[in-house]
């Protein structure tokens, strides 16, 4: 079976308004006027930036980016990534918690009762969030189904889930922190009951039947996470299975897809990772590579052509959030018979053709 892996950087959860690096420290802002006592633990980190202000008298030095910011205090202080300043690492664990978007179940609760778009309450009012899920649900490719039988006190109704032949095999190697992914798979198993949860697979997991999940800077459930700077020299262990297991998935990928990420002149270790990852492979197999990243100038269409020697590469220049608008349009509920109503979550490859083409 075909090995599609997609390449996650920041673009792909800002639709859902968590801050990339360029507004991090402006929404981190916003979060302390909004509630200071919360985040009282806020003021040392800004007041350690002002104290930074001095360098600007004698070099561009941009103080609201909070990538340049951590460069410039690692390589004074010569932390390691293992070592930064414990304060920053918390600032941005709260940070991204402050803005990871909860799934509302209000609706979802309250209609209990069998109707035709129940599917359209599975991750509240939000349709963004129901984009999302969307997407979750496809790379598990599954099928929700909502039935009814009568029982002598009235109805009664049951939501199951069952896994379909699987398309191809997908695997998501992210460099983002948040859990928006993880929170979509326990809401659904949460409301949605099969003889196994939806689940990715763990670094630990080398032949996995479920997708990878494989984090390269952590993640903010564990706290462990290796801040955005340009010093990524020394990871932890579970960071360094990651990466590993990143290496392996992208050498036996026959489809890339890169989504959200700028490719940033001075973040080598992707570009690395990347080629590393065909050498020494009796016979690649790598088909296409595509690019959903949105820019104002050509800036980023630019870096990818010049990095990316290889005739099969499209680039749109798009939010991401258009496709996966693309992809919730196409799944609708069908009606099996009165009493069974499914929704069949396996139109990502053709949703994914079509937007590519049509841009």
């Amino acid at each position: 079976m075909e090995n599609v892996v997609y390449i996650t950087g920041a673009g792909f959860s800002a639709p859902l308004n968590i801050p990339v690096m360029s507004n991090f420290i402006s929404k981190a802002k916003d979060l302390y006027f909004q509630n200071p006592e919360k985040y009282e633990h806020f003021k040392n980190v800004f007041d350690m930036i002002l104290s930074m202000a001095y360098c600007q008298t004698y070099y561009n030095a941009d103080l609201t980016n909070i990538e340049e910011i951590l460069s410039i205090l690692e390589m004074q202080n010569n932390f390691s990534t293992s070592s930064i300043h414990t304060s920053f690492k918390e600032f941005i664990v709260d940070v991204v918690n402050g803005y990871t978007p909860d799934i509302d179940e209000t609706n979802l609760l309250k209609n209990q009762t069998y109707y035709k778009n129940w599917f359209t309450d599975l991750f509240g009012d939000d349709s963004l969030m129901h984009a999302y899920g969307d997407f979750v649900l496809c790379i598990f490719c599954v099928r929700l189904i909502r039935s009814r039988s009568k029982h002598p006190d009235g109805e009664i109704y049951k939501n199951s889930l069952e896994f379909l032949d699987k398309i191809k095999n997908y695997s998501i190697i992210t460099l983002n922190y948040d859990r928006v992914l993880e929170n979509i798979c326990n809401h659904i198993n949460k409301h949605y009951k099969s003889e196994s949860d939806i689940k990715f697979a763990n670094t630990n997991d080398e032949t996995p039947s479920a997708p990878h999940l494989i984090k390269l800077h952590g993640c903010v459930s564990t706290g462990e996470i290796i801040p955005p700077t340009w010093n990524k020299s020394l990871l932890n262990k579970e960071t360094e299975k990651s990466w590993k297991l990143a290496h392996q998935v992208l050498r036996n990928a026959n489809y890339i897809r890169i989504v959200g990420y700028s490719l940033p002149i001075n973040d080598s270790y992707i570009k690395y990772l990347l080629k590393s990852a065909l050498i020494d492979i009796e016979i690649p197999h790598l088909k296409q590579i595509d690019i959903i990243c949105q820019s104002v100038d050509d800036n980023i269409k630019n870096r990818y052509f010049e990095f990316i020697n290889f005739k099969d590469v499209r680039f749109v220049n798009k939010d991401f959030s258009l496709f996966l608008k693309d992809l919730e349009k196409s799944i609708g509920l069908v009606d099996d018979n009165n009493n069974v109503h499914s929704v069949t979550f396996n139109k990502i490859e053709d949703i994914h053709e079509i937007f590519m083409e049509k841009q």
